[in-house]
């Protein structure tokens, strides 16, 4: 096997296919991507170059539904920790109050 279908190989089994399976579930899909993100991003890892930049440029067209009307969705999601899921509702709710103020 060549280096390069190696490398390919274990990005797809180590990364991208955990990600590729609870992207059907609305509520997982949005957090599997921003850890895959982070995954891609982090220097710890041992992604090769070109297979990074291929996987974000690849995710970047994907990340429309990260926007701020579904990110309340993460709060239904069992792998997001409640402390982060009750940050998510205070800001939710700060957000809303001030356009209910300023109106």
């Amino acid at each position: 096997m060549t280096a390069g279908l190696r490398k390919n190989c274990l990005f797809l089994v180590n990364d991208y296919v955990k990600a590729w399976f609870t992207a059907f579930l609305p509520t997982s899909a949005p957090n599997q991507v921003l850890v895959l993100l982070n995954d891609l991003m982090s220097p710890s890892r041992k992604v090769s170059a070109k297979i990074r930049l291929a996987a974000l440029n690849k995710l970047g067209r994907h990340l429309w539904y990260l926007g701020e009307r579904l990110v309340g969705l993460a709060n239904f999601d069992i792998d997001v920790p409640p402390t982060v899921q009750r940050k998510i509702r205070w800001s939710k709710l700060w957000r809303s109050l001030q356009t209910t103020i300023s109106i």
